[in-house]
């Protein structure tokens, strides 16, 4: 993305964030609305001179530059991906204590609309797809740390958002693609191939790198019981989920230790993702499951930290 480009989105976050820092605005049950909001308009102008400064400091918008292309961000350095996701929860903290501002009456109707017309600009990929899929992953990693008004918020947004998304002309429903991703990643975790198999349509088709697919959700239980009877930890990650080409890339890391019968004892870490086409009910129809398979191997005789 282009450094241009770059000062255009830093600019439209500038606006959120000036409307952000009424957040910081000591109200006093003494002050009068007028006084209130002269010490608004004061903080306004703190904030701007300070969003200008750190859209042009590149040390916080190159990490951005460089994983906004990407869609897959577990092969990105931690430096980068720690500097992206903190810049974006600094965003959406932004937006929750507007939100909580406006509630208290201490925020103009016309600057809610603008934060809300800004919000809708960041997740409906008017800057790029790539800074919306950012927002979405960090949000999908952060969401249960907002309050639940500001949730419901996040989402009549995304999914309006999502209208002007997808390919063909039918958008992709974010909303419940998220709840789709959220469901699976807990179906792992809990111990029960069932509850796995049972996202899935019942011909649905799951494939695993170069293995036979596995057809039905008798045979998909099968896959997952595997995996769990070798890492009783079985710990899932949903990493990100994104939306590429009118279709859904789960991206996910796994961790376990390898305790379970004839295993190794080692510790593994490894990420992939599995590219999925969905039916007319939401279910799974076909799952391309992709990671490291040689990496896999290297974990499973070294651990995760071996050579």
């Amino acid at each position: 993305m282009s450094a241009s480009r770059l000062r255009t989105l830093g600019e439209a976050v500038s606006v959120i964030a000036l409307v952000g820092s009424l957040v910081f605005v000591g109200i006093e049950t003494r002050q009068s609305a007028e006084a209130t909001r002269a010490a608004t308009v004061q903080r306004l102008g703190d904030a701007l001179r300070t969003w200008n400064l750190t859209m042009a400091d590149p040390r916080l918008w190159g990490p951005a530059a460089r994983m906004m292309p990407l869609d897959d961000y577990s092969k990105v350095s931690t430096e980068d991906r720690d500097a992206v996701a903190s810049q974006i929860r600094s965003l959406l903290a932004i937006w929750s204590n507007v939100q909580f501002q406006h509630g208290r009456g201490y925020l103009d109707d016309d600057d809610w609309q603008s934060m809300l017309r800004n919000m809708r600009m960041n997740l409906d990929g008017t800057y790029s797809d790539g800074w919306t899929r950012l927002v979405h992953w960090v949000w999908t990693q952060n969401r249960p740390v907002y309050p639940d008004r500001f949730q419901a918020l996040f989402d009549s947004i995304d999914a309006a958002a999502s209208s002007g998304r997808g390919s063909g002309g039918e958008a992709m429903d974010m909303r419940r693609l998220r709840e789709l991703g959220t469901g699976y990643t807990a179906a792992w975790n809990s111990g029960d191939p069932a509850k796995v198999a049972g996202f899935f349509a019942p011909d649905g088709s799951l494939k695993v790198n170069d293995a036979e697919p596995a057809v039905g959700r008798e045979a998909i239980a099968g896959v997952a019981r595997g995996f769990m009877t070798a890492f009783p930890d079985l710990h899932l990650v949903m990493d990100s989920l994104v939306e590429k080409d009118g279709a859904a890339r789960y991206h996910w890391t796994f961790i376990g230790t390898n305790t379970g019968p004839g295993g190794t004892g080692k510790a593994v870490r490894f990420s992939g993702y599995e590219a999925w086409t969905l039916d007319r009910d939401g279910l799974i129809a076909r799952s391309l499951g992709h990671f490291d398979e040689a990496e896999y191997r290297r974990q499973l005789e070294h651990g995760a930290g071996g050579p």
